[in-house]
């Protein structure tokens, strides 16, 4: 972990921040430059578009003009729906002779949905894709038949219509138009011409002027009432455009304000205009390649200027920060000296740390004996303390068993008990380590002297896996858990017919766990709390020495995490828990 106050976290941070500070005001002008020109480019480019396409609705509506014109032009069809036929048969051959002429019409373009022709007379004329035409009987009660009749012969352009306006069974979108039809002998009103074209085409020039996806674009009246749009919800409908009122003029026809850049053109066959909307979160996204690889020779001038700053920061702090690292090793118990070759200065400091680190070895070793010396004259001291102790209460049992002429039958085989646990009481060679079968043998002999004394009323079980019979452990462990028990347990027991004793082994992970339980009186919380305070303390003020005794060797040869744990409920008994490491018993020393 770098350290804030380091002279190389110091170092690369002023080196760091210099070139950190250069590059940003460079690429902030740069990109800033950038952006503009790329803005520039994409309105200029937006200019065109809309402008080319303004061009190309206009040559189509031209087109569509002249089939209008060649429509309310054509002689036969005009002088047909000028007559007034009373004859049935002759207004049937006039009807067929216009169906005709408009037939060739029809099939002579490719996109028309239907053609109209309306007499003043009331006499209706169509020709469409669908066979039969479902001619709207109130066409004369419509808007768009009052502008048609209000006009002088121009064209009248109604745009894109959500259904037709005069098939009532064409539920499809439709481009329609019109024009007044005029007798040209007589120069007077005969009927109109209504044509509705497919609207794929003029809303394809319209909306495929797409800048960004989220553009959008129309053709509006000058109500702003949408003619051509994309969406046929917003067809012949007054659009929410106010918003467009421009904050900058860059050029005619490109505005721009807070949030959008709007470019307009006029048409010149229509009284229209051709308006274009984008964004500017959007036009962002024109940046995106600039932008790209703005950040990444950013990044790579910023990480190019890291690695300098890191390497002249390194070079300089190199060897400081090689002999703090080895102080910290003489902190976690490396006293190896340190062989380096720097500056002056830093050798000076060198040969003062290597002086400092050989002289803490040689107190650090004189310690170590000393505190081994210190540790063995403490156990050995505990360990002979076992052998009174346990002789003290072994010879009672001896002097009421001789003074009772019924026990001295059983007399020599509690000797002969007597003369096993002594003896293995008093060997202490290798370190008073046995197996835990020897110690439960040691634990029968002495059991063997109870039971004679109670006239046999102890029932003594061994629950103990083979594998853990091998186990090594610290010898004269389990002798005083049992005498304790049978002391401070089972001599106080009313009725000694249930005095029992049992012994289990428990694996728990790395633990070995030997269970000592008798069902003696047992004990309440409180005496519990205060024989394991006392078990801390290595002392229990004269009552039961042993387990004190055992708790302390246990802790001494394994470590504080060792020893006994207590458990009792008055009148169930009371059970003492021998912790110790499973498998090999470690050096004493392994555990601290």
């Amino acid at each position: 972990m770098v350290k804030l106050n380091s002279l190389r976290f110091r170092m690369f941070v002023l080196f760091f921040l210099c070139s950190l500070v250069l590059l940003t005001l460079m690429s902030a002008l740069y990109y800033q430059r950038s952006a503009d020109q790329v803005n520039a480019r994409v309105g200029d480019v937006a200019l065109k578009n809309v402008s080319q396409a303004g061009q190309a609705v206009d040559l189509l509506l031209n087109g569509y003009e002249g089939l209008a014109k060649s429509i309310a032009g054509n002689s036969d069809i005009q002088r047909r729906v000028g007559q007034k036929e009373t004859n049935g048969a002759l207004r049937t051959i006039n009807e067929r002779m216009i169906n005709n002429a408009l037939g060739a019409i029809f099939y002579a373009w490719q996109d028309i949905e239907g053609i109209y022709v309306l007499s003043d007379s009331g006499a209706a004329y169509s020709y469409g894709q669908r066979g039969t035409q479902l001619i709207d009987a109130d066409y004369a009660k419509r808007d768009w038949y009052e502008r048609l009749t209000h006009t002088s012969g121009e064209i009248v352009w109604f745009g894109v219509m959500p259904r037709s306006i005069l098939d009532k069974g064409e539920a499809e979108p439709v481009f329609a138009f019109g024009k007044k039809m005029y007798d040209v002998l007589q120069t007077k009103p005969i009927g109109i011409v209504v044509v509705e074209m497919k609207p794929a085409g003029i809303i394809n020039m319209v909306t495929h002027l797409h800048i960004t996806t989220n553009s959008r674009q129309y053709l509006v009246d000058r109500s702003n009432v949408a003619v051509v749009a994309e969406d046929v919800a917003l067809l012949q409908r007054k659009l929410d455009i106010d918003d467009l009122n421009p904050v900058t003029d860059t050029s005619p026809g490109l505005q721009t304000n807070a949030k959008e850049m709007v470019v307009t053109s006029d048409l010149q066959k229509a009284d229209w205009r051709l308006i274009g909307i984008t964004p500017k979160s959007d036009l962002s996204l024109e940046l995106y390649a600039t932008k790209r690889y703005f950040l990444v020779m950013l990044t790579l001038l910023v990480t190019l200027s890291a690695i300098l700053a890191f390497t002249v920061s390194n070079l300089i702090s190199r060897p400081i920060k090689r002999v703090t690292r080895e102080m910290k090793r003489v902190e976690h118990g490396n006293l190896d000296t340190m062989k380096m070759k720097s500056f002056d200065e830093i050798n000076v400091l060198v040969a003062g740390f290597n002086r400092m680190v050989q002289r803490v070895h040689e107190l650090l070793e004189r310690v170590r004996v000393a505190t081994a010396s210190e540790k063995n004259a403490q156990l050995t001291a505990l360990q002979s303390q076992i052998n009174p102790h346990f002789l003290f209460n072994t010879l009672d049992m001896i002097y009421w068993m001789v003074d009772d002429d019924r026990e001295r039958g059983k007399l020599g085989d509690v000797v002969l008990s007597l003369s096993h646990m002594f003896r293995y009481s008093s060997d202490w060679e290798n370190a008073g380590l046995v197996t835990l079968r020897e110690e439960l043998e040691q634990a029968d002999h002495y059991l063997l002297i109870i039971k004679t004394r109670l006239g046999g009323k102890l029932d003594f079980t061994v629950n103990v896996p083979e594998p853990f019979l091998d186990s090594p452990v610290p010898k004269l462990i389990l002798q005083p858990i049992v005498e304790n028990a049978v002391i401070h347990g089972l001599d106080k027991l009313k009725d000694r017919s249930q005095a029992a004793i049992r012994i289990e082994v428990e694996d728990e992970g790395n633990q070995l766990l030997v269970h000592v339980m008798d069902k003696g009186v047992g004990m309440d919380e409180a005496i519990v709390r205060r024989v394991t305070a006392n078990l801390d303390r290595g002392s229990e003020h004269g009552k039961s020495i042993g387990l004190s005794n055992v708790h302390a060797r246990l802790a001494l040869r394994f470590g504080p995490r060792y020893g006994l744990r207590i458990r009792s409920e008055p009148g169930e008994g009371t059970t003492v828990t021998i912790v110790m490491p499973k498998g090999r018993i470690r050096d004493e020393h392994s555990d601290r």
